[in-house]
């Protein structure tokens, strides 16, 4: 408040649990996931981080100093970590219990207007007000991409529950569906009318599909890996991988869809839609790592390969052509889903998944009344 002290309230009944004096509070502050702990940005001593326990009505910890001053704060999922972004575009990720800094990173030349972790923590996106939103590797802090105005992003940024797209809105309406880590990921595109409300979406074929409303299967298709729609998985994080560092040109486009912190038996459901029934030879690339775990694969229910040991020491690669048989199925939406089975006694166990692409060859049409292997 304007007498320089941050109150906080039960919310049940109104009563002031806590106060604390500081000098010239900001207004945004951020609660640890367990609401224990409330992080707030204090002129008391400089610029700093203040940290405080509400149960125990103290304050705990405090930053140094930090440059710049801190507009917005963000704690990590796991409470472990806080982001603390600066009116001049510097990004500081603080220990949570110490407030010591982490590290520090300069994302732009403007402020820092919004903060948002991935439900994981790997990722960190932050907005600026120079209608920008960069993408940054949460346990490093390294910059990983950004998505600017020339782009067609509006700075205004949130994550999918699974990490692996963001919806940007814009001051004009225009809201877009994003992967979180390719600039060029932008295939579907939701046009809102501020003065009606009313929603029209736009698909374009011709970029790859971002949802399980894909483009019509002709005679052959290829799906790359990090365009199939990611429709559940019970473990660990998906995301689109660059495999630029790794030798981009083994991988079809150069990109993947990655599987990491798996566990045996967790699942990973993948969707495409089908415009004919018919048999359909299946094929797919997968990728090979010293961490990438036994999987069974499964085509809408029906087992198309078992363990498969995507193990390989030392070296990031892929398996080259699989071919999985051909199986009868009906038009409309298909489920690939992965299956952790176990792991290779040398693998150092991430239980890690990548599919380059996947890709389906129309044999012979016709109404597909079961999904059976044919040959």
């Amino acid at each position: 408040n304007s007498l320089g002290s941050v109150d906080i309230f039960s919310a049940a009944s109104g009563e002031l649990l806590f106060q604390l004096d500081v000098y010239r509070p900001r207004v945004h502050g951020d609660w640890s996931p367990d609401s224990r702990f409330y992080a707030m940005h204090s002129h008391t001593n400089g610029s700093t981080v203040r940290i405080v326990d509400v149960l125990e009505k103290r304050l705990v910890a405090e930053s140094a100093s930090l440059t710049g001053g801190m507009a917005r704060l963000a704690f990590s999922p796991d409470g472990t970590r806080i982001a603390a972004g600066g009116f001049g575009g510097a990004l500081t990720i603080l220990d949570a219990a110490s407030a010591k800094v982490l590290q520090s990173t300069q994302v732009r030349s403007s402020e820092i207007l919004g903060l948002q972790w991935s439900t994981s923590g790997r990722r960190l996106m932050c907005s600026t007000v120079d209608d920008s939103l960069t993408i940054l590797d949460g346990p490093t802090g390294d910059k990983l991409i950004t998505f600017t105005k020339q782009d067609g992003l509006g700075g205004c940024g949130m994550w999918s529950p699974d990490g692996g797209r963001i919806v940007t809105v814009s001051a004009e309406g225009d809201v877009k569906q994003w992967g979180s880590l390719r600039a060029d990921y932008n295939k579907s595109k939701m046009t809102v009318d501020p003065a009606t409300a009313e929603t029209k979406q736009q698909h374009d074929s011709s970029l790859g599909t971002p949802s399980p409303e894909s483009p019509s299967i002709a005679s052959s298709i290829r799906i790359e890996g990090e365009t199939l729609y990611v429709r559940s998985f019970d473990a660990g994080e998906v995301v689109q991988q660059d495999m630029a560092s790794f030798g981009g040109a083994k991988w079809s486009g150069g990109w993947q869809l990655l599987w990491v912190d798996a566990k045996p038996k967790s699942r990973l459901t993948l969707e495409f839609d089908l415009n004919v029934a018919g048999d359909y030879e299946v094929d797919a690339v997968l990728t090979t790592a010293p961490d990438f775990a036994i999987v069974d694969l499964f085509l809408d229910g029906v087992s198309i390969d078992r363990a498969i040991d995507l193990y390989r020491r030392d070296v990031v690669g892929t398996t080259g052509r699989l071919d999985f048989g051909t199986y009868a199925l009906k038009a409309g939406k298909q489920q690939l889903v992965i299956e952790i089975k176990s792991a290779n006694a040398a693998s150092i166990g991430r239980y890690g998944f990548g599919i380059d692409y996947l890709e389906l060859n129309l044999m012979k049409t016709g109404q597909a009344d079961d999904k059976k292997q044919t040959n």
